[in-house]
């Protein structure tokens, strides 16, 4: 099984395939936890929870965002979301012990 996340600080999406089908889809709701450890830590206990559903084999992440986009993003919020992607992806490799 592929987890797929598509990871951000505010909520972050996911998607389970069994090779090319589409097995179960949604998102976890971060926008009432109050920094990155604390939304990494409701992160990881999802994650915990579909593998233990699904048997995850494998992890993609999409890329975190390289450039500014006039209006939507800040050199901080660039680096807060390269931050909080590294430690997801840290997270998923370490606890699921799958390539990431």
């Amino acid at each position: 099984m592929l987890l797929a996340l598509d990871i951000s600080t505010s909520c972050t999406g996911y998607c389970i395939f069994d090779e090319d089908k589409l097995i179960d889809i949604g998102s976890i709701n971060l926008s009432k936890h109050k920094g990155l450890f604390d939304k990494a830590t409701q992160v990881k206990s999802d994650i915990i929870k579909l593998n233990k559903k699904h048997a995850i084999t494998h992890v993609a992440v999409e890329e975190n965002l390289q450039a500014f986009r006039p209006g939507l993003s800040s050199a901080k919020t660039l680096m807060t979301l390269a931050q909080f992607n590294g430690v997801v992806r840290w997270m998923c490799h370490e606890r699921l012990e799958v390539p990431v």
